[in-house]
């Protein structure tokens, strides 16, 4: 697993004997304003583009940053559709511990009007990242 970019809010990972590329969020990511969140996945979405992972984990655990509506439509359009057009297929997204946050990604996700992508939702990486390596090319 090769580290591509670490900040105190994110992790920015990718398996090349997979393809899976993974983002996990810090507890940290609570200190963020609108402003900071957008550009660390803004940052993200840089490695996204280079990379063009069909397989991607967003590790939302630890994650105590609510979406509100304003940033959900920011990231339908500068996160969701640009991953999509990146090659995206499938999204392991493991939940957040907290309950609010969780309903805040799970309603970005669910507002997109097109589904570009598969996604499904895990409690835990390991369950997220063995439901990805059944996608996984030989």
């Amino acid at each position: 697993m090769d580290l591509l970019h670490q900040t105190d809010y994110i992790k920015v990972m990718h398996d090349k004997s997979t393809g899976i590329f993974e983002y996990h969020w810090t507890a940290r990511n609570k200190e963020l304003d609108e402003t900071g969140y957008q550009r660390e996945l803004l940052n993200t979405m840089i490695f996204v583009h280079q990379i063009k992972p069909e397989l991607v984990i967003a590790n939302t655990q630890q994650s105590t940053f609510v979406v509100h509506l304003e940033m959900q439509k920011w990231l339908i359009e500068h996160v969701i559709a640009a991953a999509a057009q990146a090659g995206m297929k499938k999204l392991a997204l493991i939940v957040s511990q907290d309950f609010i946050t969780q309903i805040s990604i799970e309603q970005s996700i669910e507002d997109t009007a097109e589904k570009p992508f598969t996604t499904q939702y895990f409690g835990s990486v390991e369950k997220g990242r063995n439901w990805l390596m059944s996608f996984v090319k030989d």
